[in-house]
Formats: structure tokens, C-alpha cells, sequence
């Protein structure tokens, strides 16, 4: 391409003479970073052959890429929503769960001496629960928004709807709430060889609780109030959670990772709570309060729950 065509296109392209997408990357960045008021960057390597064409070092001419555009203030991404409360179904009050976490705790000890699980990442039975959806809710306002839905929603009619329009042959579908449930198996959040958390799962001989519990998030999703809106719902309860280690400073703030794979093949089918009743529902404040010098060890501070 020639100087002057170069030139009439200067408002909406970039002009790379390096022919590494790397270096080019590299460099745009820092000239961009340099004065955000730039919008074409021209990157010169004068050791590379000219082109035998044009007459011009080596080089192409290319559409202006998206990173770029970013730098531009009315391109940025918004900042993400600060989460202050998450609705939740509470299940602290899960008979004999504690006495399981500590049990497994002490198995993990003694089965693989050389794993060393950070103090504070197993989480107390105080702060179980299972997370339906995260939310934003920073004035008075919003957190009344929430709570007058959570008030006016009918949960057995919500209930029959789900397992209606399911079509599925449930067992027992026609069985009331509240739910009965045990807590079994282990599974991780990504490759178990990197994990960061690892949890349990609700087992629901009647299938209704995840179609019921998605159902109820979906109500506060169409009221904007859940954020992560396209996020799958997987019902989890979380048993450790490196992010609350208490030696994650001396790791720059870092998230601390553990290889906890011969965990998961030795004890993935343990049953941690053989049946437990799922009879409320919660909007938590984000952030469980420590008790007693344990982490977490006052659970989650309900903001409204509603009993089903």
C-alpha cells in the first residue's frame, strides 16, 4: 500500500510494520497507555526487507483491533457491580455436618500427610448453604426490591409450575415442601490437579429441588436483580475455599491452589449428611462473619428468609 493510501485510512486502521502479533500487541499497548487520545498506532521494524511491490518496508495494513478501541473511554468495559448479597438456601442447621468437615479434615491429614491445607480454607458448617445467585444491591431501595419479591412469591405455586411444565416423571412430584436431602460426594471448581474449592453435592431423590431452585432464581433474574444472569445454576455446598486461607498474603494475594485429585478418588463418594431439610429461603449479606477466632464461624447474616 502506498504513503497516501496509507493516509486516507490513517482514522480507522493500524499501520504494523512487525510481522509478530506478539510484538505488535506488546507495542500497541504501551502506546496507547502512553496517551489514551491516540487511536491508529504506526510500529516501524527498519530491519525488515522492503517489499517489492510497494516500495515500503515490509509491512500490512490492518483493521484497527478491538483492544485498541478499548483504550477509548467511551469503549471501556464498565466496571463490574460490587456484590453485597447473594439468595440462598440455608443449610447450617444440617445435623452432624460439622462433625463430617472435621472428620474429613483429619482423614485428609492422615491419608496425605505432604498436602497441607491452608488454615481457614475448610469452611465451618455455620456458613453452608446453597447459592442461588449473587446481587448487587447498594442502596436501601434495591435491597427492599429483593426482599418484597422474596415476600410475594408463592413457592408452592412455583413449585407445581416447575414440575408441570417439566414433563419428567418425577417421583414423587407431588410431594410438599420442604425438601429432603442428603449431602454427598466431592467435586472441584476447574481441574482438581489446580483447585481452589472444593464441595459437595445435594442429592434430591425427587428431583424437584434444582427445577424449583432455578425457577426462583429466574423470578429475580427478571427483575434485574441477579447478576451473572446466563450463569448455569449448580447447586454446590462448599466445603474449602483457598480464597479464605489465612497465608494468602504471604502469596502476593494471589489465589492459593492445591492438588487435590488422590482427595477426590478417595473419598469423592463420602456421604456427608445422610438427610437434611431445606425449609427456607434466604437473602445473605456478602461476607460471613468470623467467630471465636474461626473464620466464617458465625455464618452468613440474613438480611429476610422466608420459610417454606
Amino acid at each position: 500500500m502506498t504513503g497516501s493510501a496509507a493516509n486516507e485510512e490513517e482514522e480507522s486502521c493500524l499501520t504494523v510494520l512487525h510481522v509478530n502479533p506478539k510484538y505488535i500487541l506488546k507495542k500497541a499497548r504501551d502506546r496507547v497507555k502512553s496517551d489514551l487520545g491516540v487511536i491508529c498506532v504506526n510500529l516501524e521494524a527498519p530491519s525488515m526487507p522492503r517489499d517489492s511491490d510497494s516500495g515500503n518496508a515490509g509491512g500490512v495494513l490492518l483493521p484497527f483491533p478491538p483492544i485498541l478501541a478499548a483504550a477509548d473511554p467511551a469503549h471501556r468495559k464498565p466496571k463490574k457491580p460490587v456484590l453485597t448479597h447473594f439468595l440462598s438456601l440455608p443449610l447450617h442447621h444440617a445435623p452432624g455436618l460439622q462433625t463430617s468437615l472435621d472428620i474429613l479434615t483429619n482423614d485428609i491429614s492422615t491419608r496425605f500427610p505432604s498436602l497441607s491445607i491452608p488454615s481457614g480454607a475448610i469452611r465451618p458448617a455455620q456458613a453452608a448453604h446453597l447459592t442461588l445467585g449473587v446481587m448487587s444491591l447498594t442502596s436501601a431501595e434495591m435491597v427492599e426490591r429483593a426482599v418484597e419479591l422474596l415476600k410475594s412469591t408463592d413457592m408452592e405455586a412455583l413449585l407445581r409450575e416447575v414440575t408441570t411444565i417439566d414433563r419428567a416423571e418425577l417421583p414423587d412430584s407431588k410431594a410438599p415442601m420442604p425438601f429432603r436431602v442428603s449431602l454427598q460426594g466431592l467435586a472441584t471448581m476447574g481441574s482438581p490437579k489446580k483447585a481452589s474449592v472444593l464441595y459437595t453435592l445435594p442429592h434430591d431423590p425427587t428431583n424437584r429441588l434444582l427445577l424449583f431452585a432455578d425457577a426462583l432464581r429466574k423470578c429475580f433474574v427478571e427483575e434485574g436483580l441477579i447478576q451473572d444472569q446466563n450463569r448455569e445454576l449448580k447447586l454446590h455446598v462448599t466445603l474449602l475455599n483457598t480464597v479464605y486461607a489465612k497465608g494468602r498474603r504471604k502469596n502476593k494475594g494471589r489465589q492459593i491452589t492445591l492438588d487435590v485429585q488422590d482427595i477426590v478418588q478417595e473419598f469423592g463418594q463420602r456421604v456427608f449428611v445422610k438427610e437434611v431439610e431445606i425449609n427456607r429461603v434466604a437473602i445473605c449479606l456478602m461476607g460471613a462473619k468470623d467467630k471465636d477466632g474461626i473464620k466464617g464461624g458465625a455464618g452468613y447474616e440474613e438480611v429476610f428468609e422466608k420459610t417454606l
